[in-house]
């Protein structure tokens, strides 16, 4: 179980479409079973309608319940770090036609990956500056220090995982 309110995945993104898939959690205050509406919009930066979905579905007294919609989106605009577009979600419910709760969330489209080889990249663009990792003390035992042979077999597999980069300030460097 989630740990409430929407959760947004997008398992298609290209320049061409973009599907989201919205999941929302919904909770019932109610000492009877309700029929209630969960609509979806969504809006660009400049307030245009981008795509919208909505369904019913019967809430259970005193339940939480999850249900998922999916929008398809034609010619997004994809966030990155150069262009950093959004869009707005507005999630309504609404039980016998009158609103109960209504929330919005920004959000960028986008398609992060990593790649062995490429390092980071978003929507098929390499990201040489974020192909790095942030070393935290994953070895409470040792204490702060890690000795040369822990960092070097570390190395080595950020290195094949294909990063260039290592923050280590929670580790002082070996001498």
């Amino acid at each position: 179980e989630k740990s409430g309110g929407i959760y947004i995945e997008y398992p298609v993104v290209s320049e061409k479409k973009a599907v989201l898939s919205i999941q929302t959690q919904v909770r019932s205050e109610s000492n009877s079973d309700e029929r209630v509406l969960i609509s979806h919009e969504i809006k660009d930066a400049d307030g245009n309608l981008a795509g919208n979905e909505s369904n019913y579905m019967i809430l259970k007294s005193g339940d939480v319940q999850n249900t998922e919609i999916e929008i398809s989106i034609s010619a997004p605009k994809l966030w990155s770090t150069d262009n950093p577009e959004l869009y707005y979600l507005k999630t309504s419910i609404c039980l016998e036609g009158k609103l109960i709760d209504q929330k919005e969330t920004r959000l960028g489209i986008r398609k992060i990956e990593v790649d062995r080889e490429k390092g980071i990249l978003i929507n098929g663009e390499v990201q040489p500056f974020l192909s790095g990792v942030n070393r935290h003390q994953d070895f409470p035992i040792i204490g702060n220090a890690a000795p040369a042979s822990m960092q070097k077999r570390d190395a080595v597999l950020f290195k094949k995982a294909g990063f260039q980069v290592v923050r280590a300030a929670h580790y002082p460097m070996s001498e």
